[in-house]
């Protein structure tokens, strides 16, 4: 005997399903409260031996909950503490390139002496 002879053909398994369907058979009324009761029983003595509730309460998200799914969840969160980093590194650090850009207007200005007044006229006049 192999596999193949135990298994259902196709055919054959349509042709159960097709007798279940034909089946008008209802549980009893007896049958269906005897049912209840004891899934009614079983909960209630699941739920005196975890302590959990016996009804399902609504549970609202927590503060911190509701600023992660605000700003994006965790990847979010790691990106506004990356740039927070980076600008208390810029703030703190006193960057080259600053010096450089302010060299680089000064001299497309034709102005050698530019101070930070004039330095930001210029960027707002574009």
């Amino acid at each position: 005997m192999n596999k193949d002879d135990k298994m259902l053909k196709d055919d054959d398994l349509d042709a159960l399903f097709t007798a279940t369907r034909k089946r008008d058979e209802v549980a009893s009324a007896d049958f269906m409260g005897r049912l209840l009761g004891d899934a009614a029983e079983v909960s209630a003595s699941r739920a005196a031996q975890d302590g959990s509730p016996t009804r399902v309460e609504s549970i609202r998200p927590g503060f911190w909950a509701l600023l992660a799914d605000a700003i994006g969840g965790w990847r979010g969160g790691v990106a506004i503490t990356s740039a927070m980093l980076v600008g208390i590194y810029i703030g703190f650090a006193d960057p080259a390139g600053v010096d450089t850009v302010s060299g680089l207007v000064a001299s497309l200005s034709g102005d050698e002496a530019v101070d930070d007044a004039n330095l930001y006229d210029l960027f707002l006049e574009g």
